[in-house]
């Protein structure tokens, strides 16, 4: 018995179904594709924008660090100032270095400005302004962050100036 079925091959036919085959998985191929691709486009782009934002976002991240960075370089007296306890007997042996007759009044403190604690009225005499004068610059080396307010009262006297003004004294929680 020989096997005839070779013979009886249609090569036509065969050429047809192959070509239909092949045309039905191209066409099940691309209409699975196609919404998988546009979808894929869309991600793409919204990972773009993002990745454009995190930059941005990022670049400006890193501009407010350096100033902060810097800020904190040129203002780091100020800061360790600023963490420190306020003494008022070391501050009254301060002033005394600078003044004559100093009295020191608690006013009372106005508790809505963040890191206020203390708001002193200083009340002294002293010989010549330039010691006024002394006593401010050498305050920014002062162990404290003291801001000097107004009114800044002088009154001149027979030998001395009478000098009154306020002084606010800030430092934050522990």
């Amino acid at each position: 018995m020989k096997d005839k079925s070779f013979e009886e091959i249609d090569v036509l036919k065969l050429l047809i179904y192959s070509f239909s085959f092949i045309t039905i998985c191209t066409g099940l191929i691309l209409f699975l594709l196609l919404p998988i691709l546009k979808e894929y486009k869309e991600i793409v782009a919204k990972e773009n924008i993002q990745n454009s934002s995190l930059a941005s976002t990022n670049k400006e991240l890193k501009a407010s660090e350096d100033k902060l960075n810097l800020l904190r370089k040129e203002n780091n007296i100020s800061l360790e100032q600023f963490k420190r306890q306020f003494d008022v007997q070391n501050f009254v042996n301060f002033t005394k270095n600078y003044f004559q007759n100093v009295k020191i009044k608690s006013l009372d403190t106005n508790q809505s400005i963040p890191y206020l604690k203390e708001h002193l009225l200083i009340q002294t005499n002293i010989k010549n302004p330039r010691i006024l004068y002394n006593f401010i610059d050498h305050l920014k080396q002062y162990k404290n962050l003291i801001q000097i307010d107004y009114p800044l009262t002088l009154k001149a006297d027979d030998k001395d100036i009478a000098v009154s003004f306020p002084v606010k004294i800030y430092f934050a929680n522990p």
